[in-house]
Parts: structure tokens; sequence; C-alpha cells
């Protein structure tokens, strides 16, 4: 005999499973609200105001200039958090927003004698970007140099829990590490016909070791 059927626990559960009584549940706005978060973080902290398609934006614009244009168009989604409906048309959509009003005001600054050209933003889904984190992941831990920069059990318990507070894994990786990670991103994107958005950190990353 379980503890659970000991304590008795089992029997109130049978008993409330045998019930099966109807019942509803009315939901609001607050269902939007779980979503809302990425685009005004503010609603979960004070703290941090800023919305993760000017994140996105700041990333791009950190990267080299010639590179920008390529990247605002092949924005790709990965990760679970990124399956909530309509997720990717709200993020082009914030972005668009974001990017245009910036070449309105570089025209506006020259008093109209630039025209910039329109840029295309384009964000994709795909039917893996749920565990595209996660395959990244495994990939970049597949690499030789990545096991010379892990914290070891010793190192653990020497110094405790607050080892892991400190990952040196992008601050000790060689720059031809960090061009290998950009390069197999790059071939697994090429493969599909899209451009990860992982790539648009290590990018900018290989291009400030170099």
């Amino acid at each position: 005999m379980t503890q659970m059927d000991q304590s008795g626990l089992s029997n109130i559960l049978e008993s409330m499973l045998s019930q099966k009584k109807e019942f509803s549940i009315d939901v609001g706005y607050e269902r939007f609200l779980g979503p809302e978060i990425f685009f005004h973080p503010e609603f979960a902290n004070p703290d941090f105001t800023q919305p993760i398609s000017e994140v996105v934006d700041e990333v791009i614009q950190n990267c080299p200039i010639d590179v920008r244009r390529p990247l605002y168009k092949n924005i790709v989604l990965s990760g679970g958090s990124t399956m909530f409906r309509d997720f990717g048309r709200r993020l082009q959509r914030d972005l668009k927003r974001t990017v245009d009003a910036r070449l309105k005001l570089s025209e506006e600054l020259s008093g109209g004698r630039l025209k910039p050209k329109p840029i295309d933003v384009q964000v994709i889904t795909h039917h893996m970007q749920r565990y595209a984190v996660w395959f990244g992941g495994s990939m970049l831990a597949s690499t030789p140099e990545f096991y010379q920069v892990c914290h070891t059990k010793k190192d653990y318990e020497e110094i405790g829990p607050s080892i892991c507070r400190h990952n040196p894994v992008f601050g000790v990786m060689s720059s031809s590490v960090i061009l290998l990670c950009v390069y197999v991103f790059y071939m697994i994107s090429v493969s599909v016909g899209i451009v990860g958005f992982v790539e648009i950190s290590l990018m900018c990353m290989a291009e400030n070791i170099l």
C-alpha cells in the first residue's frame, strides 16, 4: 500500500473525479496579459520597459551596417514562448514601426535631401521553432572547446552555488569557435530556406572579437 493510499488521498481524488461536475470559467482581458509582457514588460517589472521589438532592433543596429538589411528581412522565431498566436505578426508590426520612424527622422534631419530606401522587415515562423533553442544549445555543447569552459563538480564544491553566476563560455571561447557557431547556424538556416534569428547575436559577437 502506498503512502497515498494510506493517507486516504486516493479516495478523495476518486470521489472528485467520479462527480464530474460541469463548470465554466469566464476569462476576459487577462488571457492577453501573459504574452503582452513581451511587448509591455513594465506590466511585470517597472524597472524594465524595453519591449522585445526594441531589443531586436538594438541588436541589429549594433551589427555591421552592411548586414543590417538582410537581418531585418530574416528574423526567425525560436523557442516555446514564440508559439503564442500571432506573436510573429505583432513583433513584425512593432519592429516595422520602429524602423520606419528612424528612417523618417533621418529624412527630416537632412531637410528632405536624403530619401532612405525602405527597409523590409520580415519575422518568419517555422514548424521547428519550438525546439530551436534546444537544438542550437546542443550543437554548441558538442564543440570541443565548450567543455574547456564548463564548471566541474570539484569547482562547484569548492566555490559553491555562486559559481553559476559566472559563465566564462563566450569570454573564453576563441573567435574561431564563435565563427564556427555562426557558420553552423547559417548552414542549418540555409537548409530550410531561412536565416536564423540566433545568428544575429553571434554575428555581432564575432564582429567585435575579430
